[in-house]
């Protein structure tokens, strides 16, 4: 059977490049194209995109603030961690009171029960996906990280990173902590 795979492949290939002969010479000129760099950087127009970048300002005006930046940043980072299969919407409006009006902090979230998130969650029109105990399982350990890595405060997390988004102990690596 895997003869015949082989056989099979062999011919497809000659039907490709025209004969096994034709094949065989094609690869050195594939390989001659490939063996080079995949791309290369422009350093004038990274360098004229980045005096661009460094121009532009956010306007506070149209930014809508609802938390400060502990409360957002965990707010955020616990509707990702439990946001799959499930619309994000309804996800979103759910727990905003939580954070809003209760001011669930990280120690809370290291708390969270099945019946908590049940709760939070009750009425999504599709019951199998809330998944109550995996999502508080992920919620504890949101809140139980930012509680022993990050002294409970989320904004911790983005602070350590001193202002980088990839590298040691960048955001991006912090985040992996989770």
């Amino acid at each position: 059977m895997l003869l015949k795979g082989i056989g099979t492949m062999t011919l497809r290939s000659a039907r490709i490049y025209g004969s096994p002969d034709a094949r065989r010479s094609a690869r050195p000129l594939l390989d001659r194209a490939l063996a080079g760099r995949a791309f290369s950087v422009d350093a004038l127009a990274c360098r004229a995109g980045a005096q661009i970048l460094r121009t532009l300002r956010l306007d506070v005006g149209q930014r809508q603030v609802r938390r400060p930046l502990g409360s957002e940043l965990l707010f955020r980072i616990a509707l990702s961690a439990i946001c799959h299969q499930i619309n994000w919407d309804f996800l979103s409006e759910r727990l905003t009171p939580l954070f809003d009006a209760r001011g669930l902090d990280a120690r809370d979230l290291s708390t969270a029960t099945a019946r908590d998130v049940g709760g939070w969650l009750a009425g999504y029109h599709r019951s199998e996906r809330i998944r109550a105990k995996e999502r508080a399982a992920l919620l504890r350990d949101v809140g139980a990280t930012i509680v022993r890595e990050f002294g409970g405060k989320a904004e911790n997390l983005l602070r350590g990173s001193g202002r980088r988004l990839h590298g040691l102990d960048g955001f991006m690596e912090r985040l992996d902590r989770f």
